[in-house]
């Protein structure tokens, strides 16, 4: 039977620039379809689409493949954001405190030891206070 629709089946030709042509390879070879087959599919894409100019670029189903893409797109980076982009932000900014706290507190202690050392310097200093006055004013037993 499809052999019958084939033999019934009268081919023709139509002649296009060579250019032309390689762009139908190309797109044969992506779809992986014969080239008769992809421009039988373009003549009934415009041939039900009626009013469709190949030239015009406001083709209704172009834009709503657009817009779907792009929403699409968008879709993904909002899920990207809520599942990994929110949380990691979330914990550098949770590290950042902690570092900062850890600076600060090795910070502190940095204070805290110059102060220490600084202890036995003023100890030292009133031992030489006290020994000098003692010169002058002997301490009484």
């Amino acid at each position: 039977m499809e052999a019958q629709n084939k033999a019934a089946e009268t081919l023709s030709t139509i002649k296009f620039y060579r250019q032309t042509g390689l762009k139908m390879e190309k797109i044969s070879l992506k779809l992986g379809r014969l080239k008769r087959l992809i421009f039988s599919q373009m003549v009934d894409y415009f041939y039900r689409s009626k009013k469709k100019d190949p030239l015009t670029i406001n083709d209704e189903l172009i834009k709503n493949t657009l817009l779907n893409q792009h929403t699409d797109y968008i879709g993904f980076i909002r899920t990207q954001e809520n599942e990994l982009l929110i949380p990691i932000k979330r914990e550098v900014d949770r590290m950042t405190r902690s570092q900062k706290n850890i600076v600060d507190f090795f910070n502190d202690q940095q204070k805290h030891n110059k102060v220490v050392l600084e202890v036995p310097r003023i100890a030292n200093f009133f031992d030489t206070v006290v020994c000098a006055l003692s010169q002058y004013y002997p301490l009484a037993d």
